[in-house]
């Protein structure tokens, strides 16, 4: 609530007259619905400090060239979703609050021999989910390359932010596994785009994805 404070003599007149028309929202909460997608973060039951490194991700997000990769880099369970979080909330409008976030911890697991398997799934559901935040019709593309060829050119024109949370089960999984590979190459052309990506990871991406800028959580 705005509070104005003067030291005139005399009773001011209101300083704001609305003679026609009707209030609005900024940013639209209607356009936020279709733009703005965090939810693939889970909100943190309680989540106090790290003021640090929510301002280092900002800083680096914000930067006149900023790094291909800005990634959040620290130990399982130390709260790099929950500073991933708070920082795209607090710099959401600076990409039009054009935000998507995807979680890549269910592309794969291990089984009861402890041996990796992976989601064939995940790689068509993560183009599709990009496409129709670019606004595309993954329907319109019939092979995955076209697809992948078409979120690239829309990111060109769209400036946006994505965030990849978990992305170590990528980077790992790609040692032995064609499609997460191919999938590990096509994330690290996202940098060509118009926008920022933000990465949360237990490891650091391998030095051809592109220059990587590593912000430590430390306990």
């Amino acid at each position: 609530i705005p509070v104005l404070c003067t030291s005139l003599r005399e009773k001011a007149s209101a300083p704001l007259r609305f003679t026609s028309g009707q209030p609005s929202i900024q940013p639209d909460p209607e356009r936020l619905q279709k733009t703005c997608d965090l939810t693939a973060l889970p909100q943190a039951t309680h989540f106090v400090g790290r003021g640090k490194e929510i301002s280092e991700v900002l800083y680096a997000l914000l930067a006149h060239r900023p790094a291909d990769f800005v990634v959040l880099h620290g130990l399982g369970g130390i709260g790099k979703t929950s500073v991933a979080l708070a920082a795209a909330e607090r710099i959401g409008w600076h990409f039009d609050d054009r935000v998507l976030a995807i979680s890549f911890e269910t592309l794969a697991r291990l089984d009861a021999s402890d041996q990796r398997v992976v989601d064939e799934t995940f790689a068509d559901r993560f183009y599709n989910r990009l496409a129709r935040f670019y606004e595309l019709d993954p329907a319109q593309y019939p092979t995955t390359v076209e697809l992948q060829q078409a979120i690239l050119q829309s990111r060109t024109h769209t400036r946006s932010l994505l965030v990849f949370d978990n992305i170590e089960t990528l980077i790992d999984t790609q040692k032995d596994h064609p499609d997460a590979r191919s999938l590990a190459t096509f994330i690290s052309r996202l940098k060509e785009g118009n926008g920022a990506l933000l990465l949360t990871s237990r490891m650091t991406p391998p030095s051809d994805w592109g220059e990587c800028l590593v912000i430590e959580l430390a306990g």
